[in-house]
């Protein structure tokens, strides 16, 4: 399979199937941008790679998720992923702040608070105040009982018999509440509830963190086991091009960021068998990394293939124009391994020149895209939504069962506290 790409975004592809036989192509690319007031920038010299597997922190699998693959082969809902830390109000430390985040019509506000515990005669130890905190699981509430299974379980107690509190908890939690639920803002790992009970029947013979052309996709299962985010950070409908997006107390500035982020439109030209057409990708994930100060959105595009060795080029090009005076003279770049260099004489530079189906301008410009198209880019596919095909099932893949996972002890970021002593009694070590 050969992926080129006429944009300086990474990009790759995978074959995948269902378990009736049918199969598909899921193409997927990502834009990162560097986030700046008022108008982020395309980061085309250094962009975010995709990730082909879960990424859990320290790579623990008892952890919770820094990174959740791209290489889902299908997302029923657009979502948001915000990962890194919260900033206290210009740098000034303190016991609690709201940290929010809004991306286009989602909107999620998480409550964080200083380290605190509650000790055996049930008496509130507070720990100094802070300027950061990292937004992860391990610092929400949780356990071998919750669905996050990396999180604060209220009966871990330690050696004097003090209860640790969570410092991620949902806004309007009082702050010595002891009886928290678990909230968050990053990605949920596959293992965890949330996400593996939507395997129903199916829990037992899948392998998590398999991505990619090993997947094997049951007719009957239920696709929101591919989104990550929590629920409340899905969308209903299609995620909008050209978003705006909000962070307050989520910047290391510790100021509030208002920006926008240009919308881009990448296209896929595609070869299989004799079809050809040019096909728009969905954006279907947004990930802002607070501590990185950068945002990126995943894009992606399923193809029907009539067999699994059917023979398939891809192509990614410019949909809209908007990318073609900043990629004119941009050196082009091979982004699958399989490809071993880029012949722009078969595949044509439309995309660089003009924009491409189906977001031309005008008619007359849509007549001559789809004239050199169909001269110098000899493709087609279709896009679809996967729904399996009606047929008779055919046989899963035989891998081993999933074991319970294994709660371990857990080494939780640090909060950033200033230097300054602090006359209350410390927080015994978690």
């Amino acid at each position: 399979m050969e992926v080129v790409s006429l944009l300086q975004f990474p990009a790759t592809a995978f074959r995948w199937r269902f378990g009736s036989g049918g199969y598909r192509v899921t193409v997927v690319t990502k834009a990162t941008y560097d986030l700046k007031p008022l108008k982020a920038e395309l980061a085309t010299g250094n962009p975010v790679p995709i990730a082909r597997t879960d990424d859990p922190f320290d790579g623990d699998p008892s952890r919770s998720l820094r990174v959740a693959s791209d290489l889902a082969p299908y997302k029923l809902r657009p979502e948001v992923l915000v990962t890194g830390s919260a900033y206290a109000p210009d740098g000034r430390p303190v016991r609690s702040l709201v940290a929010r985040a809004v991306v286009g019509e989602m909107e999620k506000a998480v409550e964080v608070l200083s380290d605190r515990s509650v000790s055996i005669q049930g008496a509130l130890r507070e720990g100094p105040m802070f300027t950061k905190m990292p937004i992860v699981y391990e610092r929400a509430a949780g356990g071998p009982d919750s669905w996050n299974l990396a999180g604060i379980s209220p009966t871990n107690q330690d050696v004097s018999g003090a209860s640790r509190l969570p410092n991620i908890v949902p806004v309007g939690t009082p702050f010595q509440a002891t009886d928290v639920l678990p909230t968050g803002m990053g990605p949920i790992a596959p293992h965890w509830a949330l996400r593996s009970d939507l395997l129903r029947s199916h829990a037992s013979t899948w392998r998590h963190g398999v991505y990619g052309s090993d997947i094997v996709v049951p007719d009957d299962l239920d696709l929101r086991y591919f989104n990550s985010a929590p629920s409340d950070q899905q969308l209903d409908g299609a995620m909008p091009g050209g978003l705006h997006l909000i962070l307050e107390n989520l910047h290391p500035s510790g100021a509030r960021l208002s920006t926008y982020l240009p919308e881009i439109r990448p296209n896929v030209v595609a070869t299989i068998g004799a079809r050809r057409e040019t096909v728009p990708m969905i954006a279907d994930t947004v990930a802002v990394d607070t501590d990185a100060s950068r945002c990126t959105i995943t894009f992606r595009a399923v193809l029907v293939l009539e067999s699994a060795n059917q023979q398939l080029g891809l192509a990614l090009i410019d949909g809209s124009g908007s990318l073609a005076e900043a990629l004119r003279t941009a050196e082009l770049g091979v982004v699958d391994p399989l490809t071993p260099a880029i012949d722009v004489t078969q595949v044509g530079t439309i995309g660089l020149d003009k924009p491409s189906l189906p977001f031309d301008p005008s008619p007359a410009a849509s007549r001559a895209s789809r004239a050199e198209i169909q001269s110098g880019l000899p493709f087609s596919t279709q896009l679809v939504a996967p729904p399996p095909p009606a047929s008779t099932p055919g046989l899963l893949p035989s891998p081993a069962s999933v074991p319970p996972p294994v709660v371990q002890p857990v080494v939780v970021p640090p909060a950033v506290v200033p230097p300054a002593p602090v006359s209350h009694a410390p927080v015994p070590p978690p």
